[in-house]
């Protein structure tokens, strides 16, 4: 719908995209297009969205860095996506993204240990 007023009843997302896979949790929702790129949209104060912003969304918007996502999941205030690898953003307070840090971000980053596929 592309505003934030509270609906008891499902409503339309405001965009013209077919979504093959679409989680909600914390503060945010995201979803894996058809065409595997992801988008995420809502609260965005620690980057959970992973357009490289810290603003909060109304709409979907992709989520950087090009890669191509099969599916997605959303935590309190971090994402996840699995690409090739699986890659996460947002809060990180926990090392919940994975990349071997404490250090949030708004982008895609590999989580660590994963082998490189062939």
């Amino acid at each position: 719908m592309g505003d934030s007023t509270n609906r008891a009843v499902p409503a339309g997302v405001a965009a013209s995209l077919a979504f093959g896979d679409v989680v909600a949790g914390g503060g945010q929702t995201c979803g894996a297009s058809v065409s595997s790129t992801a988008y995420c949209w809502g609260a965005n104060s620690n980057g959970e969205l992973g357009d490289g912003t810290v603003s909060d969304r109304p709409t979907p918007t992709a989520v950087t860095g090009g890669l191509r996502f099969t599916t997605v999941s959303v935590g309190y205030a971090h994402s996840c996506g699995l690409a090739t690898l699986v890659y996460c953003w947002g809060y990180n307070a926990s090392g919940q993204v994975g990349d071997g840090t404490y250090n949030p971000t708004a982008v895609p980053v590999r989580v660590a240990g994963q082998a490189t596929p062939k």
